[in-house]
């Protein structure tokens, strides 16, 4: 039996959705290596989940789901405003705990409020309750946060009558964070990208572009955005208006979970598969971690694919929740009948799962076979 031998030997590398600095000593290249995961709207099936909502009229509250079903463990962002000169309070149909960063009863009233290690599993619709009149939300599903206590690195609430919104200089203190901002006001638009100053680029994904909210006159609009940051930094966050005009305004900064020094960048633990002709579910590790190395090998004639999965569970292989990437393992009479990663540090921020079946989609349900089998190393 023939074997395909691939390998990435990495110094500094991002591998999805992380960092890997690596400081080489006289005696060992792989000292130290620090794992610093970024933080990421989730996905799935290829759809961000990202959740908003416009009152269409005067109410109490307003309602939206997450285009899919939410993560266990993961984390919900959301940012709330309402006309009224009162709190705006997020619940969801999961009862997960929201906590307030920051608020305001001043009008258009205001909140930033957060959950972590959500319940998940379902596709979670989030409810502001407002005092009355208009209302609007951008809620945001995210991976690589802690998943407990305080997930905020930096935040801010600014309100006024201004052309213009500057919020108060703020610094982010990790890598890999990830900061949004939204703005409500009674008339007119946002007329230019939010900038955060030199050398970080704005709020280049835009969320909600100026949509129309009804219900109450000290809310008429509101514009949502958000940005990756790779660095550190210390910026000052700016919204342009097409006019002078009397808004509420809230910016935060996500962190990632605290970095993770690794031993010289090996491998702790073994996870070993042999496939039954199953999709082979199968939950390396509950927690966050990092993969070191996968050797696949195929004894049979046919290819079949490993599915990898950032979950906390073993994943359902009919969902593409959790979804990474998929890794073929060829036949023994195609291509050499295996495959080897080594010397890779790809971080999990949630925990590590996969699939073995018969196809490469990702949320293909097909049995693979007895024949093939798959060892992962990691941390």
């Amino acid at each position: 039996m023939k074997r395909l031998i691939v390998l990435f030997a990495f110094c500094a590398a991002a591998v999805f959705g992380q960092t890997v600095q690596c400081t080489p000593t006289p005696t060992s290249p792989w000292s130290g290596c620090t794992v610093i995961p970024t933080v990421q709207i989730a996905k799935v099936g290829g759809t961000a989940q990202v959740n908003t909502k416009a009152s269409s009229g005067s109410g109490t509250t307003i309602t939206n789901a997450f285009p899919g079903s939410t993560t266990k463990g993961n984390s919900i962002l959301c940012l709330g405003l309402e006309s009224a000169a009162a709190i705006p309070v997020v619940t969801d149909a999961q009862s997960n705990a929201y906590v307030v960063a920051k608020s305001s009863a001043t009008a258009p009233g205001y909140t930033i409020s957060m959950a972590t290690n959500i319940v998940g599993g379902t596709t979670d619709t989030i409810t502001l309750t407002v005092t009355s009149g208009a209302a609007y939300f951008a809620c945001y599903e995210l991976q690589g946060t802690p998943v407990i206590g305080q997930i905020w690195d930096a935040f801010d609430g600014q309100q006024g009558t201004a052309a213009s919104v500057t919020f108060t200089p703020l610094s982010t203190r990790v890598p890999n964070e990830m900061t949004f901002a939204a703005v409500g006001f009674n008339a007119g638009t946002v007329n230019a990208t939010p900038t955060l100053g030199a050398p970080v680029s704005g709020l280049v994904t835009v969320d909600s572009s100026n949509v129309s909210v009804t219900g109450g006159s000290a809310l008429a609009v509101a514009y949502a955005a958000h940005t990756s940051l790779t660095d550190t930094a210390a910026f000052q966050p700016t919204i342009s208006l097409s006019a002078s005009e009397t808004f509420s305004a809230v910016f935060v900064s996500i962190q990632p979970p605290a970095s993770v020094t690794d031993t010289n960048g090996s491998p702790t633990n073994t996870s070993y598969t042999a496939a039954g002709a199953s999709t082979n579910a199968t939950l390396v590790k509950a927690e966050p971690g990092v993969i070191r190395s996968i050797t696949a090998t195929n004894t049979t004639s046919t290819n079949y694919y490993l599915r990898l999965y950032n979950l906390a569970a073993a994943p359902t292989c009919s969902s593409a929740t959790g979804f990474v990437e998929t890794i073929p393992i060829f036949g023994a009479a195609a291509n050499g009948g295996g495959i080897q990663i080594s010397s890779i540090s790809s971080s999990y921020s949630t925990g590590i799962g996969f699939c073995i079946t018969g196809g490469a989609g990702s949320t293909d349900n097909t049995n693979a076979a007895v024949g093939v089998f798959v060892t992962i190393r990691f941390n």
